[in-house]
């Protein structure tokens, strides 16, 4: 068994500096370990959570073993106490914009999903990953147009991409 904070996985148990365990912290929805991380660190976090109308806590502690056990200064833990996101730097704008697209896909927010990742393309057209994450994620919804033509669009912008010309076959199957 190990410790560390891996992304997919429960979380394991800790013993906070606060004497309390990890387990005992947990917020109804998403919550927000953040271990020796400053208030900047942790704006973006709460910012999101607050315009997907995700349920979110904040954890605040100074816990050097927490940290050094997990591997991870920030860690991100689901309602179902499974890891979203660990890391020890707040993911880059557009990063954060397709993590915030995922957590809206695990609630059904359809509308949020489809909007964060248009904000992603948007803060940086030349990236293939938010269009891609759009198709996929329009493909599982079963929105066959949709993912269609966004397969499409960014086929003709970005020609002879393997990446996107496996994303359009997958869609026309």
């Amino acid at each position: 068994h190990t410790f560390e904070a891996r992304i997919g996985h429960h979380l394991p148990p800790q013993i906070l500096s606060s004497g309390r365990n990890v387990f005992e912290e947990l917020g109804p929805g998403f919550t927000l370990f953040a271990f020796d991380a400053d208030d900047a660190a942790v704006a973006g976090f709460k910012q999101a959570a607050v315009r997907l109308g995700v349920p979110f806590k904040l954890v605040i502690d100074s816990g050097a073993d927490c940290r050094a056990e997990y591997g991870a200064r920030l860690i991100l833990v689901r309602p179902d106490q499974f890891i979203a996101w660990c890391g020890d730097e707040v993911p880059g704008d557009v990063g954060a914009l397709m993590a915030l697209a995922n957590l809206a896909a695990k609630n059904s927010q359809e509308q949020d999903v489809v909007k964060w990742l248009k904000q992603a393309t948007e803060a940086n057209p030349k990236l293939v990953a938010p269009r891609l994450r759009l198709i996929r994620y329009y493909n599982s919804r079963r929105s066959i147009r949709k993912a269609l033509a966004v397969a499409r669009s960014l086929n003709t912008s970005v020609p002879r991409n393997p990446q996107v010309l496996e994303a359009l076959g997958r869609v026309e199957v």
